[in-house]
């Protein structure tokens, strides 16, 4: 091979070495620029993920908020509604805790009204006992009484009917006996009539 022959691919080889250092620089050039870009764009990336992060942040207390709002609302619509329903009904709502004070309360008094009941309507059965017999007792007593005054009043009675029988047979027996004197002075007499007085 001549030397201009060599020279010739030489050149040849050349140029297309150069061509080939154009293209890989070309192609370290549009590497670096993507890797560049790349590094951009994972920036931006990590940018937008922190801004998507905060802005879930955001979304989630508002959720939170909103869905605290949205219970509290149900609720007082529940309370209230449940407060019309039991007011229509002549009633009022009352916490669970107030009721079982109020509930205890209740009992307590109950019980204690009833023992007071007792005591007092046993205080009164006792003062009625005490009373009814007290005057029992009195009317006894004055049924005693009468009874003695009753009986004093019989024998008196009674000692007087036994005196005015005697007293009347005594007036019979005089009778008796002044009228056989009569008779018997009549017939001394003669006199055929003799008249008794009665009267006497």
């Amino acid at each position: 091979m001549s030397v201009e022959q060599v020279n010739k691919v030489s050149n040849q080889n050349t140029v297309k070495l150069l061509k080939v250092v154009d293209d890989v620089t070309k192609v370290v050039a549009a590497l670096k620029h993507s890797t560049d870009e790349h590094d951009d764009l994972v920036n931006k990336i990590a940018v937008k993920e922190q801004e998507l992060g905060a802005l879930e942040v955001r979304f989630q207390e508002e959720e939170r908020r909103r869905q605290v709002e949205l219970e509290l609302s149900f609720k007082e619509r529940e309370l209230t509604k449940a407060a019309e329903v039991i007011a229509k009904q002549g009633k009022i709502a009352v916490p669970q805790t107030e009721f079982t004070t109020l509930q205890t309360e209740f009992n307590t008094l109950k019980s204690d009204f009833s023992k007071k009941l007792e005591d007092e309507v046993n205080k009164v059965k006792a003062q009625e006992a005490a009373r009814t017999g007290a005057a029992i007792k009195q009317k006894e007593l004055e049924l005693q009484v009468k009874e003695a005054g009753n009986n004093a009043s019989i024998n008196a009675l009674t000692e007087k009917l036994t005196l005015l029988s005697t007293q009347v047979t005594d007036y019979k027996q005089q009778l008796h006996e002044e009228r056989d004197a009569r008779v018997k002075e009549s017939q001394a007499r003669g006199t055929p009539m003799v008249t008794v007085n009665s009267g006497k």
